[in-house]
């Protein structure tokens, strides 16, 4: 048994015990321990998330189906040692996926262990409500807010990348010879090895980088007008104008822990940003878009962002039939 085929089995037993129930904080430790352990381990991992990515795009057959529930179903004693009887059943049930699904697809050959093709741009997203984190090639981490999207190039290792919509934030894995680099909004945002989030949606043609740690540069590709940011910083472009300000790393990444800052924000990009948590949407009348509104608020609790607008004048509410709430004037 190769070392590749070690860990794409423990990697594949890892990716149905982190969608499993009775998840516990250990076994999330655990994982985190192995994932960092071995750069092959990176690798592995990174093969069993693309597949199920691309099962998750297709019609999976009943066959299929019932891979993945007996891989989501193994007990967690079974999870040491893996022993050779245990075959890689998730990432036997991916591979199943995309075969049974449209047949062509060979993203994973594990039974020649030959190196999978090249593939297209890959593209993750992430569903209204949902946060989904993940790791690419080179090691580097990004976690996506609600209703975002991130595309990596092909063949760039993992460190060209492209967000198109939403918010993300990313944990860059240190390669001074290899930078990383993200684009939105016209604008290309190059790091060595840092953590900062950049952040689309809710702001029209606008943008926001806020700098966590490390350093990076952003560039403005209509005229390659650049910037650099150092921790506690923050670029905000709206049209033209390219704002520099300070926020702590709290404020910068609360929605990680489901909380948002708003400082004099206007009210329509407030709203823009709650309906990407919401199960109903918000929506708000032209007059009062350009208000402004600032405070704190959970992006699971629309109904205390109402209260306020209405405790302080601001706005008041109207549920339609269909679940929909306006936010009209007074």
């Amino acid at each position: 048994m190769t070392a590749q085929t070690t860990a794409d089995d423990t990697a594949a037993f890892w990716y149905a015990r982190l969608g499993a129930d009775d998840l516990h904080a250990a076994d999330r430790e655990a994982f985190e321990t192995w994932l960092e352990s071995d750069t092959e381990n990176r690798r592995a991992w990174l093969r069993v998330e693309r597949a199920a990515l691309a099962a998750d795009t297709l019609a999976v057959s009943p066959e299929a189906r019932a891979l993945v529930a007996d891989a989501l179903a193994s007990p967690a004693r079974d999870r040491a040692p893996l022993r050779k009887k245990r075959a890689p059943v998730l990432a036997m049930a991916a591979a199943a996926v995309l075969t049974l699904g449209i047949g062509s697809i060979t993203w994973l050959n594990y039974a020649t262990g030959e190196d999978t093709p090249a593939a297209a741009t890959q593209t993750f997203a992430s569903a209204a409500g949902e946060k989904r984190e993940f790791m690419l090639e080179d090691g580097s981490k990004v976690v996506l807010d609600a209703a975002s999207e991130v595309k990596v190039a092909a063949n760039s290792g993992g460190r060209t990348l492209e967000l198109t919509r939403g918010e993300a934030y990313f944990t860059v894995a240190k390669d001074r010879e290899h930078p990383f680099t993200v684009t939105a909004a016209g604008y290309t945002v190059t790091a060595l090895g840092t953590q900062f989030d950049v952040d689309l949606a809710g702001h029209g043609s606008g943008l926001k980088v806020a700098l966590i740690e490390g350093k990076v540069g952003i560039t403005r590709e209509q005229d390659e007008e650049s910037w650099i940011l150092t921790p506690g910083m923050v670029l905000s472009v709206a049209g033209d104008e390219v704002r520099l300000s300070e926020k702590s790393a709290a404020q910068a990444v609360g929605w990680m822990s489901g909380t948002i800052t708003f400082d004099n924000a206007p009210l329509g990009e407030v709203v823009a940003r709650m309906n990407r948590y919401l199960p109903h949407r918000l929506t708000i009348d032209p007059r009062l878009e350009k208000r402004s509104f600032s405070g704190l608020v959970r992006t699971d609790d629309d109904a205390a962002l109402i209260e306020a607008l209405e405790a302080y004048g601001i706005a008041r509410a109207r549920k339609r039939d269909d679940g929909v709430v306006e936010l009209v004037p007074y």
